[in-house]
């Protein structure tokens, strides 16, 4: 099969040659090239063109709406709604508002059971540290990183900890009233 991309770089390249082609003036010979000669290469470009154009417009009709192969799922959750992650980042808090802790575990659990691995992402440090909480989850063997996304404090560790990862992030949301 032909690469798309390299398909639409020829047409480029021959839509540039025809517009320098149609810039001559018919019957002036220029470049040593008559006037017929600059016709036949005229027609010849637009036949090139039309032929890119229909195997082009063949592939794409070929790939659109095409399913080859089931893959079989490694994981998928309903809530979120997301299937083959590498990590679930479970979001929480201390501060308002705050997280019930019921919520976490079981998501962690689920995450467990589902092959996932997890990350337990404990927001607004700034206004509450959330030490007993982070020192929960870590010593029950989860990764742990706590951050504030209004001072910016932990987010690149929390970076670090997507990077290479395919990730879903779930958790309670809602604004500090």
């Amino acid at each position: 099969m032909i690469d798309i991309s390299i398909l639409i770089a020829v047409i480029g390249v021959v839509l540039s040659i025809a517009t320098f082609y149609f810039g001559r003036q018919a019957g002036a010979k220029q470049d040593g090239k008559s006037a017929g000669a600059l016709e036949t290469d005229i027609s010849y470009i637009k036949e090139s063109v039309q032929r890119i154009e229909t195997q082009l417009n063949r592939d794409v009709q070929r790939l659109e709406g095409r399913i080859d192969e089931i893959l079989p799922r490694k994981n998928s959750f309903d809530r979120p709604s997301v299937a083959n992650i590498d990590q679930m980042v479970i979001v929480c808090s201390q501060a308002i508002p705050k997280t019930d802790p019921y919520l976490v575990d079981r998501m962690t659990a689920i995450a467990a059971l589902k092959g996932c691995d997890v990350l337990i992402c404990i927001n607004k440090c700034d206004l509450d540290p959330a030490d007993t909480l982070c020192e929960y989850y870590a010593s029950a063997g989860f990764r742990t990183v706590c951050v504030s996304a209004e001072t910016g404090d932990g987010i690149e560790l929390l970076r670090a900890q997507l990077v290479g990862r395919l990730s879903a992030v779930a958790g309670n949301s809602g604004n500090s009233a």
